[in-house]
């Protein structure tokens, strides 16, 4: 593994905050490419060698590397040596779809405040060690164009949806097709994370909220995780988005108009959550809405991402010892579903800011759509 900024080998006279300014903050409807992502992460590392290792994990299908950015106290940037001290591990996967980068900016702006922003930093109580790979599909971030997507709101340049063999990287956890996935397998069980995130762009449907979320279906989760999730990290991060201004509801899937409710999404090891699930992570999936401003997106993701990062410090002993107890239970049973079947008995109420739908006749074709 090649280090490209460790703590001790750079000695700075100062520190120059202008030089961590954002390319999103010189421009609100401009997402970084990934070359400027990885050179702010370089000066980062520069400027805070006790705080941030970046390094290159792996390579690209297109043969690009792929990088790791580490945040951690006092150069200890070794998982084994984190694990010991009861660090809880946070894992930020950005721009698997390079068209949907707000995760890009977003934990850039997560990444400064954990350094410059000491009262934060102290406040993790016993602290969270956090793993960022800043720009995942780093063969379509490097192709950029206003028209990937160009129903979006922004940002003014897009990277493309496949990699370099045009595969969804988004579809390809399970079966480990790509070079890229590979890689993020290695990171992955290097860090064995305990809260796994994985920031997307939404599609399709319309409605108020900035930002949605996926979590795991809980009924794929061992009963101490699901109780973790659903009981005590769900209901706090519901209330936390909703005090700080970003009011969040789960993902929408549906099938028809909104007053007919929608179902809950089911992430299969296919999805990263869903193979993150697999080995005990609690794992959640952002989605912000395609049709708000690129700034609320990024401000609504750094959000989240911060509020996170801050349930995994309160929440740190309790995730763990789910997390063992997890463990313990599947090492004990004796019988694994392999197929789902949604019930469509049960149902239970969220607060859904939507609009009022109606049919019109599509301009193409005549026929009737949801509008």
């Amino acid at each position: 593994m090649l280090i490209l900024a460790l703590g001790g080998f750079f000695t700075l006279s100062g520190q120059n905050f202008d030089d961590l300014i954002t390319p999103f903050e010189r421009d609100a409807n401009y997402s970084a490419s990934m070359e400027e992502t990885h050179d702010w992460y370089l000066k980062l590392a520069l400027q805070y060698p006790e705080l941030v290792q970046t390094s290159v994990a792996g390579h690209s299908d297109g043969g690009r590397p792929l990088y790791e950015v580490i945040l951690s106290e006092n150069e200890e940037f070794e998982p084994d040596l984190l694990r010991k001290k009861g660090k809880t591990m946070v894992f930020i996967l950005n721009a698997i779809h390079p068209g949907e980068p707000c995760g890009v900016d977003a934990s850039m702006l997560l990444a400064r405040e954990y350094c410059t922003n000491k009262k934060w930093r102290n406040s993790l109580g016993r602290g969270v060690a956090i793993v960022i790979v800043p720009y995942y599909n780093v063969d379509g971030g490097k192709d950029r164009s206003p028209t990937f997507r160009a129903n979006q709101q922004g940002p003014v340049l897009q990277g493309f949806r496949g990699n370099g063999l045009n595969l969804d990287l988004n579809r390809d956890f399970i079966k480990t097709d790509s070079y890229n996935t590979r890689t993020f397998v290695r990171l992955f069980h290097k860090w064995d994370p305990d809260v796994f995130v994985d920031t997307h762009t939404t599609n399709g449907a319309d409605f108020q909220h900035a930002i949605t979320l996926i979590a795991t279906q809980p009924d794929n989760l061992p009963t101490p995780l699901a109780r973790m999730q659903q009981g005590v990290i769900l209901p706090a991060l519901y209330q936390g988005m909703e005090r700080e201004g970003w009011p969040m509801c789960p993902y929408i899937a549906i099938s028809g108009p909104p007053e007919r409710g929608f179902y809950g999404f089911m992430d299969s090891p296919r999805y990263s959550s869903g193979y993150a699930a697999l080995f005990h992570s609690l794992s959640f999936i952002t989605e912000a809405h395609m049709l708000k401003p690129f700034s609320e997106r990024v401000e609504a993701t750094r959000v989240l991402l911060r509020l996170l990062t801050e349930m995994a410090s309160e929440h740190g002993e309790e995730i763990l010892a789910a997390r063992r107890e997890a463990r313990i239970a599947d090492r004990l049973r004796t019988s694994w579903p392999i197929l789902w079947e949604r019930d469509t008995t049960r149902s239970s109420k969220v607060i859904f800011s939507g609009y009022e739908a109606t049919r019109q006749p599509g301009a193409v074709t005549g026929v009737p759509r949801w509008q």
